[in-house]
């Protein structure tokens, strides 16, 4: 049998009782599930895996807790040269991470590929945001995504609808920075920006495609930047299209270190993984990593 952790927030937006539910009906698999908190899951993810010695990782929870499972299997992997495949569940509010990996596929669906002798799996890059020293996942954005986790605080629901509900009242009162992204040396915008996103995952948001050319294991980080000029509501039109740098006042750019900042001095608000960071530097900087972690993928060949 395959041994099998699965790390679950009770916390998430999601279902995480109906993913458990899936899991456990696998005769495939040996699992055992532990429970984590925002501040914990690393720490435990690292005691547990060396005390269990499981083939797969399963993050079961959103985006946030994929990115802190991500991190602890990276220091595993740098600590001891080894490190379990890393197989996420959608059990958050915007599952861009699961998206980015499966698609729209059933986890009903996934398990059965990916949970069998032998998986598909793909080492994929990572990025390392420099100023907290911490690898990323899905991305770092700063601007409207930001303001909205900021206002999905202030709304109750969960799942997509609150994340659309969180987005339109943030756009509504959203203020564009005044500030500059540079790619590789190379000043890519210096404006008043709305969105700027950074990473290596296509989605954010859910179905978001603000990096539509971006490919997991190129050795490239993509970054998208919309200023002021940008209508929003085409702007979130185009972005379920994938079209998003075609249009007018949208900046992208691709390269192995991007930095972003603002040019009036003022703290940067950024999220990195679906997780506000503290406003505490004007700029911040990504670098590659990569293919720093292996995840469990479909079959056939991905961006």
């Amino acid at each position: 049998m395959i041994p099998v952790l699965a790390v679950v927030n009770p916390a998430a937006g999601g279902d995480t009782g109906a993913l458990m539910r899936a899991l456990e009906k696998l005769d495939a698999i040996a699992l055992r599930s532990i429970e984590t908190t925002a501040t914990s899951t690393e720490a435990r993810v690292v005691e547990q895996v060396l005390a269990y010695r499981p083939d797969v990782v399963v993050a079961v929870g959103g985006d946030g807790t994929a990115g802190q499972v991500a991190a602890a299997l990276r220091m595993l992997d740098e600590l001891t040269g080894q490190a379990p495949a890393l197989l996420i569940a959608p059990g958050g509010t915007g599952n861009s991470s699961f998206r980015g990996l499966w698609g729209h596929r059933p986890w009903e669906e996934v398990v059965t590929i990916a949970l069998r002798p032998e998986p598909p799996w793909r080492a994929i890059d990572l990025a390392r945001l420099e100023e907290f020293e911490v690898p990323v996942l899905l991305g770092c954005a700063a601007g409207l995504l930001p303001a909205t986790l900021l206002a999905a605080t202030e709304i109750e629901g969960h799942g997509r609808d609150l994340l659309l509900r969180a987005t339109v009242a943030a756009a509504a009162s959203y203020r564009p920075f005044p500030g500059r992204v540079i790619v590789d040396g190379e000043i890519l915008v210096e404006d008043r920006i709305v969105v700027a996103d950074i990473g290596g995952m296509r989605h954010r948001g859910g179905d978001f495609r603000l990096l539509p050319h971006s490919i997991l294991d190129d050795g490239l980080l993509d970054v998208c930047v919309a200023t002021a000029v940008v209508d929003l509501p085409e702007l979130f039109r185009v972005a379920f299209t994938g079209a998003i740098d075609d249009l007018p006042g949208v900046h992208y750019g691709r390269g192995r270190r991007i930095r972003l900042e603002r040019t009036d001095g003022e703290p940067l608000l950024i999220e990195h993984d679906g997780e506000l960071m503290p406003g505490t530097h004007t700029g911040y900087g990504l670098h590659i990593l990569p293919r720093a972690l292996r995840v469990l993928t479909p079959e056939c060949d991905g961006p």
